[in-house]
């Protein structure tokens, strides 16, 4: 959702809040339609209250999917970049064919993947590159070198983490907040706001009584906005999660010894 689509929605709703108010208010008897205005409240409050407390409790674990998105990607990149270094202590033919993959599947990851991921999908280029990097790693021959040995044990713990990385991403990519939620959180919204067109008094001034559904109106619209901007980690909005990270290790890449020449795939990252 974007900055200036959820500022729409908020003036929108605000707007339809106030208009019924108005109307409904046109009706209302003198001192309203309560005649224990403090009970009425009471019950008021003790609604409001509950609402607030799932549409916080939706929140936090929107937000905590968004900062999981974010905590993949940056760990994905970070695997990757050591996977690279510990490449180069490969024999030359592996450590040629294993940096050139490396640069392949960062290029695929940021042109074919993140947009897939605002669909909630993946993408099938980039899962090549991860079984070409398994196929070139599982055809390098055998050392005695202590060195090499060892390199070969980091690649394949750091290749995990890399999955890790990735996985968490894709998982990220699918909707948090299940229909039922947003259902209910809807209805729940409208019962709300309603509820304070009930509160309209005709001997109160008017623009006291406009202001009674802006606030309420304000904050929930705000909260259900919010929610879903979590809820859509990777879109192209402003603030949202881009492969910013990736993009990082792969100027580093590239930038090492001209692989940008010697990459097996074009600068999207599909197979040259």
């Amino acid at each position: 959702m974007s900055t200036w689509l959820g500022i729409a929605l908020v003036i929108a709703a605000n707007v339809v809040a106030v208009a019924v108010m108005l109307t409904v208010r046109r009706r209302a008897p003198a001192g309203g339609y309560y005649r224990d205005m403090q009970q009425a409240g009471w019950v008021y409050s003790a609604a409001g209250t509950s609402f607030a407390v799932i549409l916080a409790f939706v929140f936090v674990l929107a937000f905590q999917s968004f900062d999981r998105a974010r905590t993949s990607a940056s760990a994905e990149a970070e695997a990757t970049t050591s996977l690279f270094a510990t490449a180069a202590i490969f024999p030359a033919a592996e450590r040629d064919a294993l940096q050139g993959e490396l640069v392949c599947y960062a290029r695929a990851v940021i042109a074919l993947e993140w947009p897939a991921m605002r669909d909630g999908t993946s993408s099938d280029v980039v899962q090549d590159w991860v079984f070409q990097l398994h196929r070139t790693f599982a055809e390098a021959p055998a050392s005695t070198n202590p060195k090499v040995d060892a390199a070969y044990g980091s690649w394949l713990a750091t290749m995990q983490e890399r999955q890790d990385g990735r996985q968490g991403r894709l998982d990220e990519a699918r909707p948090f907040v299940p229909p039922l939620v947003w259902v209910f959180l809807l209805v729940g919204s409208v019962l709300v706001i309603a509820f304070v067109w009930l509160f309209v008094d005709s001997a109160e001034r008017t623009f006291a009584q406009a202001a009674l559904p802006i606030g309420i109106t304000t904050v929930i619209v705000s909260g259900l906005v919010l929610v879903r901007f979590f809820d859509a980690p990777y879109l192209t909005t402003p603030g949202s999660v881009q492969p910013e990270a990736m993009e990082r290790t792969l100027h580093l890449m590239e930038g090492f010894r001209d692989l940008a020449i010697r990459a097996p795939c074009d600068t999207s990252g599909r197979p040259a």
